[in-house]
């Protein structure tokens, strides 16, 4: 299954292997992500939630919330690397928030890999002109009964303006999105000419 996902999507992909999940806070204040765990409650601060220690929790950038897993979360990358894409956009990695072992039963792995090539191209086509650098999370969680919910979020000097014709039209592409049952939720991470993160 692994393989055949990432042929199709060619893209970086985190996945939590396992989904039971703990209890976390945080809040996200002068660009710093705060997270306590439950148990010892130490709190952990980052500039970066790449930086927070362990493999087994993903603060996800597009809703402040934390992700853990038993397991941990693992990287896969596809053979051959990613595809490079004429124009400012470049899709650099999809982390699945759902278990990936849930994914064929909830949704179909060529039908997943339709949705993210589907949202990359509007991502593509809407800031094909920019001349601005930043990196653009788009959260989507697709259902099998009702609209699905989508959350944009972003770093970097992107314009309000530009942002705002992908979520509209990314809000119109999901919505028509549908999972066979129960919900499956997926971050497209996208790179904007060449923006690295930490750049003012």
């Amino acid at each position: 299954m692994k393989t055949l996902l990432l042929s199709l999507v060619s893209l970086i992909i985190v996945t939590a292997c396992s989904s039971k999940k703990r209890e976390y806070t945080q809040s996200t204040e002068n660009n710093t992500v705060t997270a306590e765990t439950p148990k010892t409650k130490d709190t952990i601060v980052a500039n970066d939630p790449d930086k927070l220690p362990g493999a087994n929790t993903y603060v996800n950038p597009a809703d402040g919330k934390t992700y853990s897993t038993e397991g941990e979360f693992k990287k896969y990358k596809p053979e051959g690397g990613t595809k490079k894409y004429d124009g400012p956009v470049q899709p650099t990695g999809l982390v699945l928030l759902t278990n990936q072992n849930d994914i064929p039963r909830i949704i179909g792995i060529r039908e997943l890999a339709d949705v993210v090539k589907g949202m990359d191209a509007i991502v593509m086509k809407e800031l094909a002109q920019v001349k601005e650098q930043g990196r653009i999370v788009i959260q989507c969680t697709l259902y099998d009964n009702k609209s699905a919910k989508m959350s944009l979020a972003f770093e970097g000097k992107l314009k309000r303006d530009d942002l705002g014709k992908v979520y509209k039209q990314m809000e119109t592409y999901c919505k028509k999105q549908k999972t066979k049952q129960d919900s499956c939720t997926f971050q497209n991470i996208y790179q904007i000419n060449n923006f690295k993160a930490g750049t003012k």
